[in-house]
């Protein structure tokens, strides 16, 4: 071959050998993109992942102490318009404890003895309960003792496990006035409650504190 063919050969074959170089360089270049931008685009997706999961826990919360908050108020209002029905929830304590036990106890707030007496009195006397005027007990709660077990149906203690089953640990707040408070702290709730004050006591019931019952 002339020199002009020799060098027309060196320069194609020069060329073909820049182009598979570029080429595969080409692609090692992309290939190195593609796993930055996979990596980047994963990063991505798990913060936002983590953002979202954070967003849902944060508005999950708030949710439930909205719901709290609701509920805390939908009580109140119901204790003011529906006072009578601590009876149910003395009923319902009561009837918690075993069939066969006996000095049963209950005691509620002075304000809901009438209300208790009234809408749950026969229920009580047929278990020969003995209903106690307590004012450390807020108004719509209720305590049963008695020889064998007891039943803790006052209101914080209601609370505690409604707000507890949304993951809650709000504790119910006593919203009486100061005046009220001292009022009740003066009363003197371990006298005894006579048939003629209250109406719907058994007849030779043991009447007097828990404490101050022999055993």
């Amino acid at each position: 071959p002339s020199i002009d063919e020799l060098v027309h050969q060196a320069r194609q074959a020069g060329y073909q050998d820049g182009y598979r170089d570029g080429m595969a360089a080409l692609d090692a270049f992309k290939q190195s993109f593609a796993k930055q931008i996979s990596a980047q685009v994963g990063q991505l997706v798990a913060s936002f992942d983590q953002d979202l999961s954070a967003m849902e826990q944060d508005m999950a919360e708030a949710l439930a102490r909205t719901a709290v908050e609701l509920a805390r108020q939908v009580v109140r209002n119901e204790l003011e318009t529906a006072p009578e029905l601590v009876s149910r929830v003395a009923h319902d304590a009561v009837e918690a404890l075993l069939i066969n036990a006996r000095h049963v106890r209950v005691r509620v707030h002075p304000d809901d003895l009438p209300l208790v007496l009234d809408g749950a009195g026969q229920e009580l006397r047929a278990r020969e309960a003995q209903v106690i005027p307590d004012p450390s007990i807020a108004r719509g709660g209720v305590k049963v003792d008695a020889d064998i077990c007891s039943v803790d149906a006052s209101l914080p203690a209601r609370w505690q496990s409604a707000v507890g089953a949304l993951g809650q640990s709000s504790v119910w707040e006593d919203r009486r006035s100061a005046s009220d408070v001292a009022r009740d702290s003066r009363l003197d709730f371990r006298t005894d409650p006579t048939p003629s004050q209250y109406g719907g006591l058994p007849h030779g019931a043991n009447q007097g504190h828990p404490e101050d019952r022999d055993s």
